[in-house]
């Protein structure tokens, strides 16, 4: 005959932080020969035992001494302004963590492994933008440490200005654009139509640091005169990002 042992559990309680005390309701369907032996559960933090019967079983469980003895300790998180682009995180290693995660104003930013001191956060950062961090420690899948901290990366130092933004191609102005950058980086400076269409592709190419000019004679990509209209003018260089409006009149 077919052997056959299920157990099916049912949280009855909640769960308070520090105690770890369950309420269980373990529902025992045993067929076949296994039925009114004595059984023994494992695989909850508790072992059960008793003798199968055709009604519940109630029991207490409870988790194992060294996790009811864990208490939430709280993370010493620092954090420093390498650039307007670059945060550092630091921490000290508590000892006893399984792993981290890091949140960056209120959403996931990374799972970090045990032993971890440290993290440098380049994704996406914003001059002059304040940000808050949130570091949790886990020991298995309980939060046994955290801590947070808050900090504003520097304002950027570059620069970009573009001159004659109203102007006529057809009496031969152009749109001149100056830029000035403090580090070696990738330069892009892209001019689109108010329908986010890419109209000229003006720079893209890594520069050092200087100063820097290049203009518009408003034509396209395809050496076709742009037609009248509002023009986006977009650099990115570096923690540059920015755009302006120019007015194109024929």
């Amino acid at each position: 005959m077919l052997k056959k042992l299920i157990f099916f559990f049912f949280l009855l309680g909640g769960t308070s932080f520090g105690q770890y005390s369950l309420n269980w309701d373990v529902f025992i369907i045993i067929e076949g020969d296994l039925a009114n032996n004595i059984y023994n559960l494992s695989g909850i933090s508790f072992p059960i035992e008793g003798r199968s019967s055709n009604s519940t079983y109630t029991a207490m469980a409870g988790v194992s001494p060294a996790l009811s003895s864990i208490q939430q300790a709280t993370l010493t998180l620092q954090a420093q302004a390498i650039s307007p682009v670059c945060l550092r995180l630091t921490w000290d290693d508590i000892a006893t963590e399984t792993s981290y995660t890091l949140y960056r104003n209120g959403f996931f930013l990374v799972n970090l492994s045990a032993n971890t001191i440290f993290y440098e956060d380049t994704d996406n950062l914003k001059a002059n933008t304040e940000y808050t961090y949130l570091l949790e420690a886990y020991a298995g899948t309980s939060i046994i440490a955290s801590g947070t901290t808050t900090i504003k990366t520097p304002p950027s130092k570059h620069k970009f200005i573009p001159y004659h933004n109203l102007f006529y191609p057809n009496k031969g102005e152009r749109v001149s654009i100056y830029y000035e950058i403090f580090s070696s980086c990738e330069v892009s400076i892209k001019l689109y139509d108010l329908k986010g269409r890419l109209i000229k592709n003006l720079v893209s190419e890594n520069k050092s640091s200087g100063k820097y000019w290049t203009e518009w004679d408003g034509k396209d990509d395809d050496g076709e005169l742009a037609d009248s209209g509002v023009y986006i003018i977009q650099i990115k260089a570096g923690s540059l990002m920015e755009a302006k409006k120019i007015i194109l009149v024929r």
